[in-house]
């Protein structure tokens, strides 16, 4: 009897360990044109938003820098062909948001808020200069849809938060230099 419970017992170890062991995924096809390793690799590595800068408790993230980018190039910039080229741009741009992040963090401190007022004159006419840069208004809702933007009602929200955060460190910059010039 206690032989019977050994072997059992032996018997049932292989399914116990293996109900202790993680399945291993299921390889996924090789796309075409990609090496069997890199792809591998990109099976193995989920794309998420990393940090690139850190203002004060606020960081700024990669996606940041690349919607920059994509406005600019909205607004007619072309991007430089060279990776260098397009390097210094990234850092260019990186700047100048860790700039504006310092500039918004000190005009929070002294208490520099922009009015619900101010945003939305501030956001009236960034939306009126984007239109005019447009043919038709089918070609500007085109164009907001392929930004991710939705209708113009998702973009003047995001513009109402980015702009009140633009117009309280504006304040912040002019109470600056009107104090520095005295």
């Amino acid at each position: 009897m206690t032989t019977r419970i050994g072997l059992l017992a032996l018997a049932l170890v292989p399914a116990l360990v293996a109900a202790q062991t993680p399945p291993t995924p299921t390889p996924l096809p090789t796309p075409p044109g990609v090496n069997p390793p890199a792809a591998a690799v990109a099976r193995s590595v989920i794309p998420v938003d990393r940090v690139v800068a850190i203002v004060g408790d606020q960081p700024v993230l990669w996606t940041q820098v690349l919607t920059a980018i994509n406005q600019r190039r909205a607004q007619g910039m072309t991007l430089p062909a060279d990776s260098a080229g397009q390097a210094a741009l990234a850092r260019s741009i990186l700047s100048e948001l860790v700039d504006e992040e310092i500039l918004v963090q000190k005009a929070k401190e002294l208490k520099l808020e922009a009015s619900e007022s101010e945003i939305a004159t501030a956001v009236d006419r960034q939306i009126r200069n984007v239109r005019s840069q447009f043919q038709s208004e089918e070609q500007y809702r085109t164009e907001l849809r392929n930004a991710g933007m939705g209708s113009p009602r998702n973009t003047g929200a995001h513009c109402s938060s980015s702009s009140g955060s633009r117009i309280s460190s504006k304040r912040h910059s002019e109470s600056c230099g009107s104090s520095q010039s005295r």
